[in-house]
């Protein structure tokens, strides 16, 4: 069994992933920006610059923040059960700050 922390993090990328590719009804470009194409890493974004810990702890940073420790072959997954299969394969100190 994954830890109550793990499964937190699955399902905010998970739903992080239902919005980068409209699966859900949401615009992800009003709330990620895309990170620096010129260099490795075209799949990771932006991260959100706050100030206060309460929104630094809310999803948007947070899940930005998980996205980008993920490997490239995870964010390119063609279809929500490959990303979810991929998801599964990562180790879980890759995603720990």
């Amino acid at each position: 069994w994954d830890t109550l922390q793990h499964r937190r993090t699955k399902q905010r990328l998970v739903l992080c992933y239902k919005i980068r590719n409209h699966l859900v009804d949401i615009d992800p470009d009003k709330y990620y920006t895309p990170g620096d194409s010129r260099t490795r890493g075209g799949h990771r974004y932006r991260q959100i610059r706050t100030n206060k810990d309460q929104h630094r702890h809310s999803f948007f940073p947070r899940s930005i923040r998980d996205w980008n420790r993920l490997p490239e072959s995870a964010t390119a997954a063609l279809s929500l059960e490959e990303f979810r299969a991929t998801l599964d394969s990562v180790p879980w100190t890759q995603l720990e700050p």
